[in-house]
């Protein structure tokens, strides 16, 4: 009879200790994903912020999916970059980076 519950016991905590693995797993997959895009918001965040205060949009060159500000690089791995200039000197830029794309309209 003991034999019984100690096997029995082993079993519950096995399919327990299976589950609990497997939720930490996801867990673990879904706060790495979370952290990739939350730096690229910030990335990009800090970008549009840099371009902002210099307000020297001729020194902005896009070039193998890397942004340079005067020659310097300002962004790496960035997968679409378009500036444009509108009749009220608005400038709207189109960014994208790690799959996360945004609009800005700077002046």
């Amino acid at each position: 009879m003991v034999l019984t519950e100690v096997i029995l016991s082993i079993a519950l905590f096995s399919i327990v200790l299976v589950y609990s693995l497997n939720s930490l797993v996801s867990i673990y997959e879904k706060n790495d994903q979370e952290l990739l895009y939350t730096t690229a918001k910030l990335k990009l965040e800090t970008t549009r912020l840099f371009i902002l205060k210099n307000n020297n949009f001729s020194k902005i060159i896009f070039d193998d999916e890397t942004l340079y500000y005067d020659n310097k690089v300002l962004l790496d791995n960035v997968q679409s970059f378009n500036i444009e200039k509108d009749t009220h000197n608005i400038y709207t830029i189109n960014i994208t980076l790690d799959n996360i794309t945004q609009n800005w309209k700077l002046k």
